[in-house]
């Protein structure tokens, strides 16, 4: 019942948009795979498992890093505001004024750096940091 989720998760914010969310993810997998749960997920790759959650509305990069991570077993590097911010204070992601130096200099647009958000941020974190690291990565 969506009370019930609503009721569940109501301590994290958001309780109302989530527990929508949740239902259409529930009703959607139940309907091209006869079942809710997210088992099939543990055979995928990384990639695949990201390509198969972000489709949901209200599911980002940081959740299902945090699926494959802490549940599925791959190792990825979950990107939430404070490790976005970490990465911008410690210079793990060009400022604004590096990325348009390097853009100015730039001889084609496929060689423009992209706007610094969460999503570019993880791409690149999750490309330089090894795997054996993006775990306690997480924890600090």
């Amino acid at each position: 019942k969506a009370s019930a989720v609503e009721a569940e998760i109501r301590c994290g914010g958001l309780a109302p948009k989530k527990t929508k969310w949740i239902q259409h993810i529930c009703r959607t997998l139940h309907k091209e795979r006869g079942t809710t749960s997210l088992e099939y997920l543990r055979k995928e790759s990384k990639e695949s498992v990201h390509a198969q959650l972000e489709r949901f509305t209200g599911v980002g990069k940081k959740t299902v890093a945090i699926i494959n991570l802490f549940d599925v077993g791959h190792p990825d590097m979950a990107v939430d505001t404070h490790v976005f911010r970490y990465a911008e204070q410690l210079g793990w992601v060009p400022s604004a004024a590096e990325r348009e130096a390097h853009n100015k200099r730039a001889e084609t647009s496929k060689d423009r750096w992209p706007v610094v958000t969460r999503d570019t941020c993880y791409a690149h974190l999750d490309a330089i940091f090894p795997d054996r690291l993006k775990y306690s990565m997480h924890l600090i």
